[in-house]
């Protein structure tokens, strides 16, 4: 069931409101509720008029006792409020028509159309939903709550489901994102102006009621009966009109007689010039025959012309557009899917910059860290080459490239090109998705880096070491803290390692900026593509779960 939501509605001052602008007399002994309770009524309260709720009954047990299915409908009225609070009254009822089993009830859309259309001619509001579980008892399914909090959360709407049968009843409101139980409501009579509870202690005489209507329908009648007697009068004077017309038109009518002796004349000499006109027509038709005979061959010859240029085309693509090795190994490195690529060579250039990049930054990582891992792991004799210490950095150079690699590869194949109308929205949001990923490129670019910046100013370095006189003049530590130092006393040194810092910082940012700059491609709408399909499919099963599970209840 859809609730088609409606800007918001506040509680009109009953108070301020004049007797006679008031749309039901009833409403009239609620200007004085505390008389109403006998007591200092809650902040918010619901009253039933309790010829609606006999509707409600009646429309219940017809349907049980006809096809033993649930039943439900909406009480409409209106919404007040007065010194104690907020209330609403219930002056109608409408039925509910639909899908119905025993066990589960769904109004269709054209009729609650019908009572939104209602309520909006008669000014009133749809206030409380009802529905029955015959000999189920009273309690809210997980369905019935979905239903309140999603169609009838407004402060002003309350939900009540009764056991026919069992004569029993509960109410239910929403209050903020839960669902909770509701008592404060109550039937009214408006004859003897007293409140009672649902199927307990008192029992209305509606009849009464119905006969002082009936009243009022018999002077409406005899009203009518007047207003007839009257319109009778004006229809009299009417006929006496159109009689003077009728003849009036007579005279008329013999003018046109004289007129279509006329036509006559000129529909014989229409005649001569209609069959020289056919003879002209048939040499046309005989002139266009040949014409469509030229026009079929011609386009028969232009669609032959058009398959054979899509033919060339495509071989031509064929020929000409296939992906090299070493494209798709770059390609494969900047962590698109190769396959989709395939039919879309307009984007490989992008990509092939991309892969590209990656790779090479892992290159250069492998080198970095194999510099690094072989000063930490050598020893003290820098004279002669360790082997074991040159094996063991190859080895872990290589992991550390990969590492670097893997996480480069990450860093750009999650970052999406988002579709956004508002270019500045869109770069806004596209910068900030880059954030952390520029943060992990520039530590990553720093620890490269530092060992290659370590191997360039090796002399200066050992120089700096030894005069120091250091007791590991080859450790790492102590290179690290030497290249300090240098930086530190020398602005030309301090700049060059700015200089290859920076390097490095551009070459890992290099696929970022790439993908940040570039326009959003065929790719990306084709990535978006495959999860928003897959996201429907997975929605689509929980749908048919919930489907099966609500059939079983």
């Amino acid at each position: 069931m859809k609730i088609v939501k409606t800007k918001t509605i506040e509680a009109k001052e009953i108070l301020e409101i004049p007797n006679k602008e008031l749309p039901d007399k009833a409403l009239i002994d609620f200007k004085d509720r505390k008389k109403l309770h006998n007591e200092e009524p809650p902040k918010f309260f619901v009253y039933i008029q309790d010829y609606a709720w006999e509707a409600f009954k009646s429309h219940g047990k017809r349907i049980y006792d006809e096809v033993r299915h649930e039943a439900q409908g909406i009480f409409v009225g209106y919404y007040f409020k007065d010194q104690f609070g907020e209330f609403v009254v219930a002056t109608n009822y409408e039925e509910g028509n639909g899908n119905s089993q025993s066990a589960y009830v769904e109004m269709s859309e054209e009729c609650l159309a019908k009572i939104s259309e209602k309520c909006q001619n008669d000014g009133t509001l749809m206030l409380i939903w009802v529905h029955t579980h015959p000999n189920f008892g009273v309690f809210y399914s997980s369905t019935d709550y979905n239903c309140l909090k999603t169609n009838f959360y407004k402060p002003y709407q309350i939900g009540i489901v009764v056991d026919i049968k069992k004569e029993q009843h509960k109410g239910f409101k929403t209050k903020g994102s839960d669902v909770v139980e509701f008592s404060d409501y109550a039937l009214f009579n408006d004859e003897k102006n007293i409140l009672f509870p649902l199927y307990e202690s008192y029992k209305i005489e509606i009849v009464r009621k119905n006969d002082g209507r009936i009243n009022e329908l018999t002077e409406e009648v005899k009203r009518l009966k007047f207003d007839l007697q009257s319109k009778t009068t004006d229809i009299n004077q009417l006929q006496k009109t159109l009689q003077s017309k009728i003849s009036g038109t007579k005279e008329i009518k013999e003018k046109l007689q004289n007129k279509e002796k006329n036509i006559e004349c000129l529909n014989s000499d229409l005649q001569a010039r209609t069959t020289d006109i056919n003879q002209l027509q048939k040499k046309l038709q005989s002139k266009e025959k040949e014409n469509e005979e030229l026009k079929k061959n011609i386009q028969n010859k232009t669609a032959e012309n058009e398959r054979l240029k899509k033919d060339l085309q495509s071989k031509t693509k064929r020929e000409t557009k296939k992906m090299s090795l070493i494209q798709g190994f770059f390609i494969s490195c900047s962590g698109v899917d190769k396959e989709i690529m395939k039919e879309y060579f307009t984007e490989w250039n992008k990509y092939v910059s991309i892969g590209a990049t990656i790779f090479f930054t892992g290159i250069l990582a492998s080198l970095s860290g194999g510099y690094a891992f072989y000063i930490i792991f050598r020893n003290t004799n820098i004279d002669v080459v360790d082997t074991k210490a040159l094996l063991g950095a190859i080895f872990l150079g290589l992991l550390w490239g990969i590492i670097i690699f893997t996480l480069d590869r990450f860093i750009v194949s999650t970052y999406k090109k988002l579709d956004n109308k508002s270019t500045w929205k869109r770069l806004g949001n596209e910068l900030f998705q880059t954030l952390p990923r520029v943060i992990l490129a520039i530590i990553i670019a720093i620890v490269i880096s530092k060992p290659i910046t370590i191997k360039i100013f090796e002399n200066q370095l050992s120089e700096l070491i030894q005069s120091k006189s250091i007791n590991f003049p080859n450790n790492f530590i102590t290179k690290i803290n030497a290249l300090g130092d240098l930086t530190a006393n020398n602005t030309h040194m301090w700049w060059t390692s700015l200089i290859i810092t920076l390097f490095f910082i551009i070459i890992g940012l290099t696929p970022i900026l790439i993908k940040l700059i570039t326009k959003r491609g065929v790719y990306d709408e084709i990535l978006d593509r495959i999860e928003y399909e897959n996201m429907i499919e997975q929605k689509l099963k929980i749908s048919h779960k919930n489907s099966e599970i609500n059939k079983q209840l």
